[in-house]
C-alpha cells in the first residue's frame, strides 16, 4: 500500500469515528475478528484436507495403498504445515530488554505502584523492567501470541527517573496504567492490544523468516487497514490516560510532568553529544554518563534555553505519524492550558520548576547507582572498540584535514576536496569552522548534492531559515537525499507550527520511498515484455566495460542495452547479453555469469544474463537495437 493511500484511508477512518463512534467501534471489531477469521479458515483448510486423505485411506484402503507415493507425503506436508502455522502464531515473543528491578530491591517504587493500581483498578503488573532510555511504556506481552494470556510489564528510564521529580514520575507512570484501567472502555484496551499484538507477531516472524504464503498476501492487505482503522481508537485513548493522570497526581503536576519531558529529552541530547565528543581527544570514555544525568541536568538548568525547548514543542501540532496527540493538545485536553481570547495565538504557558530531588533518589535510593553500575558495564563493554574505532578514524581524519589545508594553501581545491575538507573539520573542529568551507564549494559548483546538504542541515541545526534553500536544492539535484533532507524539513517546520509545509515533506518522503521500492522492483529482473534502448554510455566507458570483456575466450558475442524505466529515469540499468562458445546451461554457464557479474566492473548497475536456454530468445531482442552488439568474433 502507497503512503498516500494510506493517508487518504487515515482520513476516511477519522471521519468515520467523528460520525457514528458506535458504529465505528462495531467496525474496527469485527475487522479484528477478521483477522482470527481467516487463521482459523486455513487452519480448518489444512485439517480438512487432512482429514480427507485419512477418510480415503480408512475407506478405500486399496486406492489409497496404490497411490501411496502420492497420498502419504500429501498427508505429512498437510499436518506439518498445520503444525508449523499453530506454532507460529503462539511464538513466545521476546520478553522487553532491560533489567528488572524487584520490590526488595525498591520498595518505594512498588509501594507507588501499588497505590496506583489500587486506585484505578488495573490487573497485575507482573514484572518492572528499568532501561537506559528516557521513557515510560506499558508493554503487554502475549504468551500465546495472537491468542493472548497477557503479561504486563511496566518499563521505566532511569534518565526519565533522574530527570523528573517523584510527582511527575508517579502522574506519568499514571498515563501508562491508565491504558490498562477498568475504569476505560474495555474495548478500546482491546483493540489497542489486539494491534500492539499483531504488529510485534508480524515483526517476530519477519525477523524469524517464519512468514507463510498461505498468510502472507492477507497480512499484507489486512495489517495496513487494522493500522489505519485503529487509529482514531489509539489516539481517543491516549486522551483517556492523559486524563487518568491528571485526576490521580492533578492537573498541575501532570501538566508539568508533560513541559519538562521535552525539556528533559532536549537536555539529554546535548548530554550525551559531549560524552561522544570526548573520542576526538580520548581513546576510552571519561567518567560515568549514567551516574551523573540527574546531577548534571539540575547544575545545567538553563530556565531561557528550556523556555525556548518547551515553546518549540508547544508549537509542534498534532500530526498521522503518532498516535499521540501534540503537547499542546494533550495540555489542552487536560485543562492545564488556560483559555485564550486568540484561538490562533494560546495563552502563554509558564515554564515549570525545576524539580529539587529526582524521582530516582526518592523511589530508587540505594538500587540507583545498583542500576546505573550495570548499564555503565554495559555501555562500556559494548562502545569500547567502536569508540577505539572512531578514535583512530579521528586521528586519520584530522591528518587528511591538515594535508588538505596545506594543499589549499598552494593551489585551488576542487569542490570534490573542498567538501572533503568541510567534513573532516566539522568532525574534528566543529559547525562554525565547516559551513564557510562547503559555503566555498557551492561558490565554485552551485549543483554539488552533498555540499548542498550539509549546508542546509547545519545552518538549520543553528535556527537559520537560509538552510531550507540548500536542502531543497539537494533534493533536487539528488532525489537520494530526499529521506534525511524532507525529514530534518519536516522537523523544523513542525517545531514552528506550520503543519501545513511539514505535511508536505512527509509526503515527500513517503512519496520516494514509494518510487524507490518500485526502482528495486522493476531493476530486479527483466523479461521479453521490456523495452530496451542504446546503452547510451560514452566511447571512454564503452572501452572501459569492453578491455573486460575481450581477454575472456569464453564469450562470443556481447550486446549491452538500457531497460526502460519508470522510476528514477536519470539512474540507467544496464543489461550485458552474453553468447558463449557453448549452447546449453551448466557449471560453464554459472561460472561464465559469476565472473561477468562479480568481477567486470560498469559504469552503471547492471544485469547480466547469458544467452543460452531460456535466455536465448533475448537475442533477437537485443540485435534490434541500434549499437546494442559491442563484441562480435
Amino acid at each position: 500500500m502507497t503512503a498516500d493511500l494510506f493517508d487518504q484511508m487515515l482520513k476516511r477512518y477519522e471521519v468515520a469515528a467523528a460520525r457514528n463512534p458506535q458504529a465505528y467501534r462495531l467496525r474496527v471489531g469485527l475487522f479484528v475478528l477478521l483477522g482470527y477469521a481467516y487463521i482459523a479458515l486455513m487452519l480448518l483448510l489444512v485439517l480438512a484436507l487432512a482429514g480427507g486423505l485419512v477418510y480415503l485411506l480408512i475407506q478405500f484402503p486399496r486406492f489409497v495403498l496404490a497411490h501411496l507415493k502420492f497420498t502419504l507425503p500429501t498427508l505429512m506436508v498437510l499436518g506439518t504445515m498445520a503444525w508449523l502455522v499453530t506454532r507460529s502464531l503462539i511464538v513466545r515473543l521476546p520478553r522487553p530488554s532491560g533489567i528488572e528491578i524487584t520490590r526488595a530491591q525498591a520498595p518505594r517504587l512498588f509501594a507507588m505502584l501499588d497505590g496506583l493500581r489500587t486506585e484505578l483498578g488495573t490487573p497485575p503488573i507482573h514484572r518492572v523492567v528499568v532501561t537506559p532510555e528516557f521513557n515510560a511504556a506499558m508493554v503487554q506481552r502475549p504468551r500465546l501470541g495472537v491468542f493472548g494470556w497477557q503479561e504486563n510489564y511496566l518499563i521505566v528510564g532511569l534518565p526519565l527517573m533522574q530527570v523528573l521529580g517523584y510527582p511527575h514520575v508517579r502522574g506519568v507512570v499514571a498515563h501508562e496504567l491508565g491504558h490498562l484501567s477498568r475504569q476505560h472502555s474495555r474495548f478500546g484496551q482491546w483493540i489497542y492490544r489486539q494491534v500492539r499484538t499483531w504488529e510485534n507477531l508480524m515483526d517476530y516472524l519477519e525477523q524469524r523468516e517464519q512468514r507463510w504464503d498461505l498468510f502472507t498476501p492477507f497480512f499484507e492487505w489486512y495489517m495496513p487497514r487494522l493500522e489505519a482503522m485503529s487509529f482514531a481508537l489509539r489516539r481517543q485513548g491516549e486522551y483517556e490516560a492523559d486524563r487518568t493522570a491528571a485526576r490521580v497526581v492533578g492537573v498541575q503536576t501532570y501538566g508539568d510532568a508533560l513541559c519538562l519531558m521535552p525539556i528533559g529529552a532536549e537536555w539529554l541530547d546535548r548530554y550525551w553529544e559531549r560524552v561522544y565528543d570526548q573520542v576526538k581527544h580520548s581513546h576510552r570514555p571519561l567518567g560515568k554518563p549514567f551516574h551523573e544525568v540527574g546531577a548534571a541536568f539540575r547544575r545545567e538548568w538553563n530556565p531561557a534555553t528550556a523556555a525556548q525547548t518547551l515553546q518549540e514543542a508547544l508549537n509542534r501540532p498534532t500530526d498521522v505519524v503518532d498516535t499521540h496527540p501534540s503537547l499542546q493538545d494533550r495540555l489542552r485536553a487536560i485543562g492545564y492550558l488556560k483559555p485564550s481570547s486568540d484561538p490562533l495565538r494560546p495563552a502563554p504557558v509558564a515554564l515549570p520548576a525545576l524539580p529539587t530531588q529526582s524521582a530516582a533518589e526518592y523511589l530508587l535510593g540505594a538500587a540507583e547507582a545498583a542500576l546505573a553500575d550495570q548499564f555503565h558495564s554495559d555501555w562500556q563493554r559494548t562502545i569500547q572498540p567502536l569508540w577505539q574505532e572512531q578514535h583512530k578514524y579521528l586521528q586519520q581524519t584530522r591528518a587528511q584535514v591538515a594535508q588538505l589545508q596545506q594543499k589549499a594553501q598552494q593551489t585551488l581545491l576542487t569542490v570534490d576536496e573542498l567538501y572533503a575538507l568541510a567534513e573532516g573539520t566539522l568532525e574534528v573542529q566543529g559547525e562554525a569552522q565547516a559551513i564557510p568551507l562547503l559555503q566555498q564549494a557551492l561558490q565554485q559548483d552551485p549543483n554539488h548534492a552533498p555540499s548542498n546538504f550539509l549546508l542546509g542541515a547545519l545552518l538549520l541545526k543553528q535556527g537559520d531559515a537560509a538552510g531550507i534553500a540548500y536542502l531543497e536544492r539537494a533534493m533536487q539535484i539528488n532525489p537520494h537525499y530526499t529521506t534525511e533532507a524532507a525529514g530534518i524539513l519536516y522537523d523544523y517546520y513542525m517545531s514552528k507550527g506550520d503543519l501545513q509545509r511539514a505535511i508536505t515533506y512527509r509526503h515527500q518522503i513517503r512519496a520516494y520511498h514509494d518510487q524507490l521500492a518500485t526502482a528495486q522492483q522493476e531493476r530486479k529482473n527483466i523479461s521479453l515484455r521490456d523495452k530496451f534502448l542504446p546503452h547510451g554510455l560514452s566511447p571512454t566507458q564503452l572501452q572501459a566495460v569492453l578491455q573486460q570483456l575481450m581477454p575472456n575466450p569464453d564469450i562470443v558475442k556481447a550486446y549491452l542495452v538500457q531497460k526502460e524505466v519508470k522510476a528514477f529515469r536519470d539512474e540507467p540499468l544496464l543489461v550485458l547479453g552474453v553468447r558463449p562458445r557453448w549452447s546449453g546451461m551448466g557449471r560453464k554457464t554459472e561460472q561464465l555469469l559469476e565472473l561477468l557479474t562479480e568481477q567486470v566492473s560498469y559504469p552503471y548497475p547492471t544485469f547480466v544474463i547469458i544467452l543460452v536456454g531460456e535466455n536465448k530468445p533475448f537475442e533477437k531482442v537485443f540485435e534490434k537495437v541500434p549499437g546494442a552488439l559491442i563484441l562480435s568474433r
